[in-house]
Parts: C-alpha cells; structure tokens; sequence
C-alpha cells in the first residue's frame, strides 16, 4: 500500500502530468525537471515509479525513459547539496554547454557554511544562536571564529615547520544590508570578553579614584617630613593601566598604548568597518596606519612614534601585536571603502585579501520564539574565558607552539599543494586571497584544537581537515564578493532580485514592484524579469491559464528556473 506521502507526491505528479501537453518543448522540458522529477523522488514503489516516469517520457518526447531515469541521481545530488541545475533536455551531463539553454552563472554561487564540520560546542553554538537572532550561520560563524582568536591571541600560535609559524589572529567582516541581523550576531558572540572587560574597567577606575584620594592626601601634608611620615614608600603612584581584549573606536597610537598593558592581544570590534577603514591616517597626513594594521595581522612588532622623535619614553613598542578584528558592513559601503573598481588601494596592498567575508544571501526576516539556552550561553562564556586564562611559554609573554601532528601534516601539505593549483588560474586578487588563506586554514585548525580542548598541545588531523573546508568555504565567498564587485551595481542588483523570487516563488512585475522599492515605477519590474527570462534563468507564465485549475483572465507571472516553483 502506498504510503501518504507517495500518494501525495503521486497527486502533484497528475497534475503536472494534465499540464504538459499544453506547453511548448522547452517549457515542459523544465517543468519536468522542476516539478516532475523531485515528486518521482517521493515514490518508492519501483512499478508506481516507472509508470510515472513512462508517462512523463510520452508528454515530453526529447527526454527519454533512460534519460529520466539516469538523471535522478543529479536530481538527488541537487536536493541534498543545493547545487545548480542544468537543462535535462540538453543531455550533456553535469555542464551546461554552451547554446543549451541555461545560462550559468560566472560567479560563484552561494554555499551555506559547514557549520558540521565545526567541533563541539561550536557545532551546536552556531545554528542555535543563529536560529535565536535569525541570521545566517555563517554570521554567528565567523563572529565566533574571530572571537575565539582574539580570545587565544599570543598565548598559542601553530608551528606548521620550524620557518612557518601562524598566530592566533583573524579578521572577519559581516557583509550584509540593514536590517539583516548583523549587529545583534556579533554583539551576542563578543558579548561575554565585553562584559570581563568591563568588569576589569570598573574595577580599575576604582583603583584609580583611591589613588586620587591618596594623591590629594600627599599634596595637602605641609612639608616633606609629614610626607615622609605618613608615605614611606614615597609619593603615591597611579595603578598600572588593566588588561584587556576588546577595544573598539581606536587609533593606532592609542591601541599600541593599550596593547603594552595587555600583552595577550586584543579584539577590535566594529559596528561600521567602512569607518574603520576609512579612518586610516585621519590624524597624520604623513601616512602609516596601514602598514601596521597588516602587520598586526601577522603579530608582528609594531613601533609608534608619531612626534618623529628618537626620546626616550615617546616611543610605544609592541614586539607582538596581534589584533583580530571583527566588523559589520554594507556591500556597497564594503566596495566604496576598499576602492574596489578605482584606485584598488586596499586591495593591492593586501587588506582586502586577510579578511573572512560573509555575504549570505538576504532572507526574510520574521518572528520567532526561539531563544538561547543558557546552557548554550554559559558553555561559550566558560569557553572564552578558558582561553583567556592560557599561560604564555614565559615571562617574555612568549606564544605556545602547537605543532601538527602527522595527519595534519598531510592534511596541510595537500591544502597547500592545492592552492598552488589553483593560483595559477587566478587573477590577482583571488591569488592574494588564496595564498593567505593557506595559513589561515592553519590558523583555523589551531582555534579547533583549542575548542575540542584547551589544554592541547598539538593539532590533530580532524582539526587541521576542518580548517581547509572552511578556509575553503572562505574562499569561495571571497571569489563571489569580488565577482560581484566586479558586475558593479548591475550585479548586486540581479543578485537581490533572484534572492527574492527565490522567497517569493513565482511573481508578477506587481509583485515585485510592491516586494522591492527599486522595481516599482516606469516598468522596470517588468524589464528586470525579461532581461532574466533573456538570459535563460526563468520565464514567463500563464497565472489562472489552462491546467491550473484557477478560473478567470490568465496573469503573466515569473517562475525562476531551478527553484521548483
């Protein structure tokens, strides 16, 4: 007996079935695809199954039985995986080649973040507080990546061989319109270094107002005698400035000063990165912020000295400076601040290429009541502050070594090999971001040792295979930013009006007039889904027209292909 959901998916298939007689070749190729082939899926009973599939083959004469039946492996890749589909009529295999009928995408298509190949508790930290706040995983992902770093900072660092060494610093930016949940996700992930932060300041100001006391109390003492009486020790002193780990609206002289005081490196956390960037040398015409600001990516030493003298005491020295860095941005303001398409300034310099960008498509924003746990919160707060509390090899504050042990190694050395590869295929900005994300893979693998414990000594090789799929997820989303930035406005734009007729489901040009601002005078909804329909990428059809059961005047309205709509 079938069961309720084959019979269902068997109701659906009569249906499209009483269709597709009315359709020309193409469009009942697709609806096939679409519609057809993922509802064969739902039937298990092989003689139902093959009744349908001889059905379909007698409606749509260019798609044979073999045909049909050898291409639902592709149909099952695609659900699980998500990946692109291609047009069935065309027979070419997993491509589509040129003239077949689809056009495919040149840029790299979104891929949700392998947040399963996170250890634990990140694995369960991510979807939950994603899912709470109502952000894309890859948010909360890379929030937690960089927090974890800046939590680490010089206490480790992992020696991939004796000349190669990556330290315990990331930058990751949130790339994203208003209204996508940016802020709050990162506020939630810093939250628990911001509140020991705060503790410490609180604390620290405490100490300083009985200093004060104690200052006034010396001064008022009428000659030196009382003074030494009453202040052995001799004149009070101020107490030395606390330890921290996040700073946020800070120049880089008044970070170097900080940085003295909390040799463990810190986290700098922004609201807006495009000001950031933008501020680089606001206080000196001269230049030089950039310069150091890469330089702490890589936790070297950093020397300031703005008042261009060699005197003792006006020099700040940090032998080890690293920062991570973890910032929200609007793509357009992303563009604009890197000089993308103009000068290129911060991508030729090699800012652009140290950042881990996440650029989920947008999302429908809605109610829920989906909270976080407080285990879940307690679990990341006893994280952080495990880590926070690692001990340097010395009084020097000298990083840790953790080396890879023999699987990572191999795991490493193939990544590594990989990315030569590929390099060699690249333009130069996707080189540079390539090339630093074989060490960031390392850096990833170092931050999953301290994970699974804080305590380790070495990276093992599931946490060094962890780190190249994400280093390789990063990849990917930096080669779609760029592509993007390279289509210009007219990219940005497609890409927005695709995200919402995947949300939507098929639409008129009312619709999506009413559904994006952009699109709601002079025709232009209309244009933009012709121009989609142009480029194979879906097509107009009949809304209340023949085998839709609806009555009345058929409506135009715009089915997106691949989508199942």
């Amino acid at each position: 007996m079938a069961s309720q959901q084959e019979r269902a998916a068997a109701k659906e298939l009569d249906e499209i079935l009483a269709e597709l007689p009315g359709l020309d070749s193409k469009t009942a190729a697709w609806t096939a695809h679409d519609l057809a082939v993922p509802e064969l899926e739902q039937i298990k009973d092989p003689s139902l199954r093959a009744c349908y599939i001889q059905a379909i083959s007698d409606a749509v004469p260019q798609l044979s039985v073999d045909e049909l039946t050898e291409r639902l492996p592709q149909i099952e890749r695609y659900l699980r995986d998500g990946t692109e589909t291609h047009n069935l009529a065309d027979g070419n295999g997993d491509e589509a080649s040129e003239g077949s009928g689809v056009s495919v995408p040149s840029q790299p298509t979104w891929e949700p973040f392998p947040t399963s190949v996170l250890p634990e508790p990140l694995k369960t930290y991510v979807p939950e507080v994603a899912k709470a706040i109502g952000c894309d995983d890859s948010f909360i992902a890379v929030a937690s990546l960089v927090t974890l770093a800046g939590a680490v900072g010089n206490r480790r660092r992992v020696r991939v061989r004796s000349s190669w060494t990556e330290p315990f610093v990331l930058w990751g930016a949130l790339v994203a319109p208003s209204g996508t949940q940016k802020s709050p996700a990162m506020a939630e992930v810093v939250g628990p270094l911001s509140r020991d932060d705060q503790q410490k300041i609180k604390t620290h100001q405490q100490f300083y107002e009985a200093y004060e006391i104690e200052l006034d109390h010396w001064k008022s003492l009428e000659n030196e005698k009382a003074r030494r009486k009453s202040y052995p020790d001799g004149k009070p002193t101020p107490p030395t400035p606390c330890a921290r780990t996040v700073v946020s609206d800070i120049t880089v002289e008044a970070l170097a000063v900080v940085h003295e005081y909390s040799p463990g490196g810190l986290l700098l956390h922004r609201d807006e990165l495009g000001a950031f960037i933008n501020g680089f040398d606001r206080y000196n015409s001269g230049g030089g912020d950039a310069p150091n600001w890469l330089s702490m990516h890589s936790a070297k030493p950093v020397t300031v000295d703005r008042k261009g003298t060699q005197k003792k005491g006006e020099l700040t020295l940090v032998p080890r400076a690293a920062v991570s860095i973890l910032g929200t941005i609007q793509p357009v303001a992303l563009q604009r601040a890197l000089k993308v398409g103009g000068s290129n300034e911060h991508v030729e310099n090699g800012l652009a290429a140290r950042f881990l960008f996440a650029m989920p498509p947008s999302r429908l924003r809605t109610w829920t009541d989906d909270d976080i746990s407080d285990t879940t919160r307690t679990t990341w707060t006893n994280l952080l502050r495990d880590l926070t509390e690692l001990q340097f090899a010395d009084d020097d504050h000298t990083p840790v070594d953790l080396t890879l042990d023999d699987g990572a190694r191999a795991a490493c050395k193939a990544h590594v090999n990989a990315g030569g590869i590929r390099m060699q295929d690249q333009d130069d900005t996707m080189r540079a971001a390539t090339s630093k994300l074989e060490g960031g893979a390392c850096r990833l693998a170092g931050i999953f040792a301290l994970v699974k414990d804080p305590n380790a000594k070495s990276v093992d090789a599931f946490s060094m295979g962890a780190g190249v799929l994400v280093a390789e997820w990063f990849t990917n989303e930096a080669e779609r930013l760029y592509s993007m930035f390279a289509e210009g406005d007219a990219g940005r734009e497609r890409e927005t009006l695709i995200a919402f007729l995947k949300r939507h489901g098929p639409c008129t040009s009312r619709e999506l007039g009413r559904g994006l601002r952009q699109y709601r005078r002079d025709g232009k909804a209309t244009m933009a889904l012709y121009e989609l329909q142009k480029d194979k990428l879906g097509e107009f059809r009949d809304r209340g027209g023949k085998g839709s059961g609806k009555p009345g005047q058929p409506t135009r309205e715009f089915v997106l292909f691949g989508t199942g709509q």
